[in-house]
């Protein structure tokens, strides 16, 4: 019989793969947001603005889930993404 611990590991594990099946989706959806960037223009453009959100989120959203599930290079790679985004979308730079 198993018990409540033992019953809690396999949801997990399969919430994992679960995870791992949908990231081949998630990290395509990703990069097609940014290759819709429009890198002859600057970050501050309407359009690139609204990309760089877009992929913000995106990636915020993968590295949330790639922690939660342990999945170390998902995770890191995600986080720096988001950073990325996120320092385009705060600077004032061109």
């Amino acid at each position: 019989m198993k018990t409540k611990a033992q019953f809690a590991i396999d949801r997990i594990q399969q919430l994992q793969l679960a995870f791992s099946n949908q990231l081949p989706g998630r990290i395509d959806e990703l990069e097609l947001a940014l290759l819709k960037l429009n890198t002859q223009l600057p970050p501050q453009n309407k359009q690139n603005q609204a990309l760089l959100q877009t992929c913000y989120e995106l990636a915020h959203k993968l590295a949330g889930a790639a922690g939660t599930f342990q999945f170390t290079e998902v995770y890191t790679t995600a986080k720096d993404l988001e950073h990325a985004c996120a320092n385009f979308l705060d600077s004032n730079q061109p």
